[in-house]
């Protein structure tokens, strides 16, 4: 909510808007270092002096509450009375600087342990509650100090959804949140987010199990609208997939809002308006329903640009524009009604249309916010209109496409259209060609096309591989199948990451193929399940996964050792063999050595087989650091994780050097459990 540049500007503005049921401004901000990484350093007299000013912007009727989120500390945090007790001096400064606003709200605490590496284990969840109860009771002290309302207090667990509580056998079987249910003290909320950590609907039986197990109504932390994780995202639609009777099921529901402040007056107005609602109304206000869409639609216009009576085609564009960019954002999907394959010329009509409907929402919008009145508005939505309009130019490509026979001759009796055929007769569309075009909009569009329109032949377009996957746009980075010519770019990967995911080339200078031959070559060569993540510069990492553990191992012994050993160095064998003179390791030596061994003296057993009867398979990752930090490592466990699920597994496990924090954590976040730990590694897994 705040700007670097016009700090609480936008808050102030949001929190003076705020008007009937609201309660509660929670501040949380991510670009405020001193919420989170930084939650022990005093703020600034010009921080302090901005909380009066947003304090002061504050309805009487909404409490300001502040978050301090000091998980980042790690588990030593709760045995040293030093970091507990600049917590509280750091609350007890903010609501000094909020009691200075002339008339100021009451306050509130959040003690926030969200998306922090640690285990949440019942020993930690007790170590959490009697922190966050003693920061609380300071917080309340300070309050009356300040001679301010305290009001509320709220605590948000590490484990804050069911996908979470998974691991853990479920919600009801969670030790760390019966722990914590133990531990909070019964007047402080427990924030939760759903079934998911953004849900796209929650009912009130979803949030049964939680509330029987903290014996309290937990507080909805709802993330429906967020978009802080993904800054191509807008969520410009009103709330969806709640229905009224969850009100009864949660002690409150919390907002967390798009990041732009512009995009938020439908998602807080259509809150407004669902908490308002009478029992049994849940259809008047559904975002299906075209009169709800249209009053929005006139209010935002006529909050923004003081224009009472805007024109049909503008509220028509806007409405277009919210029913695309709504809850869930699957964007693409919204258009399937016009990108169902046509069959006759009165269908292809049709796809034209909609495609040129695309084309005129962004002249209808882009003519009413160019104005000075407008500006603010038009900026914020740009790049979600001009999305529209690229996707409706590649309609009007495709609709052409398809009232062209599809011949080699096409290319060059139409060489000046800016559409075509590829040299494999597939739809091919110049002006969005990549990369340029391929992470928006049209790209989902065209992705859906392929799967729509695979199946007709005189159509051309490729058809699934073996496994039933569909052809998919290239984007930056394109997940991918493996395939055989992969093999020496993936070796290259598994070389490059071979020092604990840093570069191991150094330390395999004498045989840089041996890391790739226990790691790598034995799932390609098995046509195990594996996907490959390529950019423009070629394959820059991948994800290799094995169905059944046990069965892989088999073969392993039988046709891939055998095909290693015999490929050797001269005189590897006669001396790493059982019996040679390097048999046992030697101190300094060459790390290929150790893998000599292993394939001269293989286990005869799968080595984690005490997990494969609740985690049948397993799966390597690497990413060398073009591919790193950009969220591809999600994406490409994500990709396996569903294809093993498909083949039918019902866990998959991993093991990951004890020494690899960063790789902890984030399996930890993807909903990995740790299963086994021992001085020199980790083995982790997951329930599918």
């Amino acid at each position: 909510m705040q700007s670097p540049s016009h700090p609480h500007s936008l808050a102030d503005e949001l929190l003076a808007s705020l008007s009937g049921p609201a309660e509660v401004y929670l501040y949380a901000p991510k670009d405020d270092a001193k919420h989170r990484a930084l939650w022990s350093v005093p703020y600034s007299s010009d921080e302090a002096a901005a909380f009066t000013a947003l304090a002061a912007a504050a309805p009487q009727s909404a409490s300001f509450v502040y978050a301090l989120a000091p998980g980042l500390a790690g588990n030593a945090l709760f045995a040293d009375p030093a970091s507990a007790a600049a917590a509280a001096d750091k609350v007890a400064a903010v609501f000094d600087a909020i009691a200075t606003a002339p008339h100021p709200p009451a306050v509130g605490l959040a003690v926030l342990f969200d998306d922090i590496p640690v285990d949440p284990s019942p020993a930690v969840a007790t170590a959490q509650a009697a922190f966050a109860a003693a920061l609380i009771a300071a917080a309340r002290d300070a309050a009356a100090a300040a001679g301010l309302a305290f009001t509320f207090a709220a605590f948000c667990p590490t484990v804050y959804c069911a996908r979470m509580a998974a691991p853990f056998g479920g919600v009801a079987t969670c030790g760390y949140l019966a722990a914590l249910a133990e531990g909070l003290p019964d007047d402080v909320h427990v924030f939760w987010t759903g079934n998911e950590i953004v849900s796209p609907s929650i009912t009130a039986a979803d949030l049964a199990p939680v509330n029987a197990i903290f014996g309290r109504k937990v507080l909805l932390w709802d993330n429906v609208f967020a978009n802080d994780y993904d800054n191509r995202r807008a969520v410009l639609g009103p709330i969806a997939g709640r229905p009224l009777d969850l009100r009864q099921a949660v002690a409150g529901l919390l907002i967390n809002p798009n990041t732009e402040y512009e995009f938020n007056y439908v998602p807080l107005v259509s809150l407004r308006n669902w908490l308002a609602a009478e029992p049994g109304s849940d259809a008047a206000i559904a975002p299906s329903d075209s009169t709800h869409l249209d009053s929005l639609a006139r209010d935002w216009l006529a909050a923004r640009l003081d224009v009472p009576a805007p024109s049909d085609a503008t509220v028509d564009a806007l409405v277009l524009l919210l029913r695309i960019f709504a809850v869930p954002a699957d964007a693409a999907a919204s258009l399937d009604p016009i990108l169902a394959h046509p069959t006759n010329a009165a269908a292809i009509a049709e796809l034209k249309a909609g495609g040129q409907r695309l084309v005129d929402v962004y002249e209808a919008l882009h003519a009413t916010l160019v104005s000075d009145a407008g500006r603010a508005l038009l900026y914020a939505l740009h790049p979600y209109m001009w999305e529209l309009k690229e996707a409706g130019g590649l309609l009007l490509a495709y609709a052409a496409y398809l009232c062209a026979p599809v011949k080699a001759s096409l290319v060059e009796a139409n060489a000046g259209w800016p559409f075509h055929t590829s040299a494999s007769g597939v739809f091919f569309s110049d002006s969005h060609a990549l990369p340029t075009y391929e992470a928006t909009l049209a790209a989902q569009i065209k992705s859906r096309l392929l799967t729509l329109n695979f199946a007709d032949a005189s159509i051309g377009l490729a058809p699934p591989d073996a496994r039933g996957r569909l052809p998919r746009p290239r984007m930056d980075f394109v997940i991918r199948t493996a395939r055989p010519a992969d093999v020496d770019a993936c070796y290259l990967v598994c070389l490059e990451t071979g020092n604990y995911g840093d570069d191991g080339t150094e330390f395999y200078l004498d045989d840089p193929l041996i890391l790739g031959h226990r790691y790598t070559g034995p799932y390609l060569e098995f046509d195990e399940t594996a996907y490959v993540l390529e950019d423009e510069a070629g394959v820059c990492g991948y994800t290799l996964g094995v169905l059944d553990s046990n069965s892989f191992w088999a073969r392993y012994l039988a046709e891939w050792v055998p095909k290693i050993v015999a490929s050797l160095p001269a005189g590897i064998a006669e001396s790493h063999a059982p019996g040679g003179a390097l048999a046992t390791p030697v101190e300094g030596e060459p790390r290929s050595h150790e893998l000599y061994r292993h394939f001269l003296n293989p286990p005869t057993a799968y080595e984690f087989a005490s997990f494969v009867d609740e985690y049948p398979s397993h799966l390597h990752i690497d990413i060398i650091a073009r591919g790193q930090s950009q969220g591809q490592g999600t994406r490409l466990i994500k990709t396996l994780l569903s294809d093993l699920r498909a083949r039918g597994s019902t866990g998959v496990h991993l093991e990951m050097a004890i020494t690899n924090d960063a790789a902890y954590g984030f399996y930890r976040k993807l909903g990995f459990v740790e299963l086994f730990r021992n001085t020199e590694e980790i083995v982790m897994g997951i329930k599918l």
